[in-house]
Order: C-alpha cells, then sequence, then structure tokens
C-alpha cells in the first residue's frame, strides 16, 4: 500500500520503526499548513521555516509518546 493511503497513526508507528519515508509523508501532509500558519503569525518567511523545521525535528525526537487517541495534526510533542 502506498504511504499517502495510510492513516497518520500508521505512519506514526512506522516512523518509530525508523522508517523515514513514513516520517517523510507525515512532513507532506501538514508542512505547508503550518508554514503558512507560522509564516501569519511571525511576519518572515525565513523565521517562519526556521520555526517549522524546528518543530518537526522536535516531533521527530518525541515520537516515542504519541498516543493515538489523539489526532496526530493537534497532538503536542516534547516541551
Amino acid at each position: 500500500m502506498p504511504l499517502s493511503k495510510l492513516s497518520d497513526e500508521e505512519l506514526v508507528a512506522r516512523s518509530i520503526a525508523s522508517d523515514l519515508r513514513a516520517f517523510e509523508e507525515l512532513i507532506g501532509r501538514y508542512e505547508s499548513k503550518l508554514l503558512r500558519y507560522v509564516r501569519y503569525m511571525v511576519g518572515d518567511s525565513g523565521l517562519a521555516q526556521d520555526a517549522v523545521q524546528e518543530t518537526f525535528i522536535k516531533i521527530y525526537q518525541n515520537l516515542q509518546s504519541y498516543n493515538p487517541q489523539y489526532k496526530f495534526s493537534s497532538r503536542h510533542y516534547g516541551h
């Protein structure tokens, strides 16, 4: 099954199991929406890109704490 057909929860499980392509799929699903939001909040494209990149790094580092009871798109990771 193509990664694009998998649920966020399935992609997270694969990402935890070191499937970087699965995490890239998650990034692809949410990066543009998050970037637009952060750009609106900070008013600077460069700062927004840096913040979004740091956000995805932090998410990846804290995937083990993901609780599939919550939507991936609204879950908080780490502090």
